[in-house]
């Protein structure tokens, strides 16, 4: 009936009330619950199980008499009931608390299989018998479990989310841990690759803990620090308690922090079967720049001329900032590895350089940043960036983009496009407003063409500029 639909209003073109597409994302409720999610709506405790093929041994998946468990959550008193298409897609398959309907779930198990045809007799316990595949393939479960801890800010998020999805590829249950708003912003802004694909990844909420009740940070040391950096160090308390629950259900667990959350995941190197690395999204060359600052040790010709004549870092950053970042790296002494979004290509010397400086491992494990090139070279599947970009002639177009937690002044904008104009140099320009600390605007973010440029700008840079 929908394909009938479909062709129907390719046809004759009528009026639609609702557009006959999105309609399949119903199909899934995986995709359901995830859009949910997505946008701040309530959903009712669920787990996704994926195979590839049927009775595919997975870690993160172990079914009993009485309940399932999907990635350490325990769902009890399961029924079958079909799925939205009733039982036409034999590949999805969805289980029911035995007291919830449709409109009331409670909570659900949601079973995916691919290409996989449901058998006449089946049943939650025949479907579900991984302990027969597991001796058959002679396989423990609970071997290794990821904790991924990042920093708060998009380009944090978005390299440790990379990550995970390559974790994730190795059949390794991957716990991503952050505020309700940082994983919703970290999914919402995902790119080339859909979270879905990857079952394994589970996006942990955490909630501050109220100050008052905080023994860990001071009252002097909040106010330091500002209203921001104190609701990250309130975490730290959350952390602990999901990181025991973690390590007393696998063999193993791994903890990758960001840099800029070692103070809140400090209390992990207490746990007996855990081990941590920290994470750096900055570049190796500027990790050096801080490590020599902070030892005072000698650094070779010329890297020791380039790096003095950069600024310190109090011309660099605010106050806050200053003493937050002290923090963390007075948390730092347990790490034994550091890991980097590089690659020893573009920065082995400053890799080998940085070693020296702290005495441990760096390890470049990066760029973590996917970038999916359709082969097509159709107009309409190629943005007009790869467009301008093919165009140019090799290493000769620079690219200005000041992140996600900067807004520049209409004087700094105006400064910067002079500069860009009156240097002749070929440029990308990416010009957006900052995300608004601590809430919940993902989708509400000032972009170039709301900004207020030099009358003629954009026509005078046409051919050697292109601003997004």
């Amino acid at each position: 009936m929908k394909k009938k639909a479909e062709a129907y209003a390719s046809l004759r073109k009528p009026f639609l009330v609702n557009e006959l597409e999105p309609q399949y994302l119903l199909h899934d409720w995986r995709k359901v619950y995830e859009c949910l999610a997505m946008f701040g709506i309530p959903v009712p405790r669920y787990g996704c199980v994926h195979r590839e093929v049927p009775f595919w041994h997975l870690d993160y998946f172990v079914e009993e008499v009485n309940f399932v468990e999907v990635m350490g959550t325990a769902f009890g008193n399961l029924v079958e009931k079909p799925t939205v298409d009733g039982w036409e897609d034999q590949s999805l398959i969805c289980f029911y608390v035995a007291d919830a309907t449709p409109l009331y779930l409670h909570e659900v198990v949601i079973s995916h299989y691919t290409k996989y045809q449901k058998p006449q007799n089946s049943s939650m316990a025949y479907l579900f018998d991984l302990k027969k595949h597991n001796q058959m393939n002679n396989e423990e479960t609970y071997q290794v479990a990821i904790v991924i801890v990042p920093y708060l800010e998009q380009g944090h998020l978005n390299p440790l989310l990379n990550l995970s999805r390559i974790l994730s590829s190795y059949k390794l249950p991957v716990f991503f841990l952050g505020t309700s708003t940082s994983n919703r912003q970290a999914k919402f802004r995902l790119s080339d690759w859909d979270i879905l694909d990857f079952p394994t990844i589970r996006f942990h909420d955490l909630a501050p803990v109220p100050p008052d009740s905080c023994s860990s940070v001071s009252a002097a040391v909040m106010e330091k620090i500002g209203s921001f950096f104190t609701s990250i160090l309130l975490l730290r308390e959350p952390i602990w308690e999901f990181l025991q629950e973690v390590s007393s259900t696998y063999r193993r667990t791994v903890v990758i922090n960001d840099s800029g959350m070692s103070w809140v995941v400090q209390d992990a190197v207490s746990i007996p079967n855990t081990e941590c690395y920290c994470f750096h999204t900055i570049s190796v060359f500027t990790a050096l720049s801080f490590a020599c600052e902070t030892t005072k040790k000698l650094l070779p010709s010329p890297v020791a001329e380039i790096i003095a004549e950069l600024p310190p870092r109090e011309n660099t950053f605010d106050s806050e900032t200053i003493e937050y970042i002290k923090m963390q790296r007075e948390s730092r002494n347990f790490y034994s590895v550091g890991l980097h979004n590089s690659c020893k290509e573009i920065e082995g010397v400053f890799i080998d350089l940085l070693e020296e400086q702290r005495e441990n491992k760096q390890w470049a494990i990066g760029p973590l940043n996917p970038v999916k090139i359709s082969k097509k070279k159709s107009s309409e599947q190629t943005h007009e960036c790869f467009s301008w970009l093919d165009k140019q002639d090799l290493n000769s177009v620079i690219y200005v983009s000041f992140g996600s937690t900067t807004t520049l002044s209409k004087e700094q904008i105006n400064e910067l496009a002079f500069g860009l104009e009156q240097s002749e140099q070929k440029f990308i320009w990416v010009l957006r407003g900052a995300d608004k600390k601590g809430e919940d605007n993902i989708e509400n973010v000032e972009r170039g063409s709301n900004f207020d440029l030099p009358e003629g700008f954009e026509e005078r840079i046409k051919d050697k500029g292109l601003g997004l």
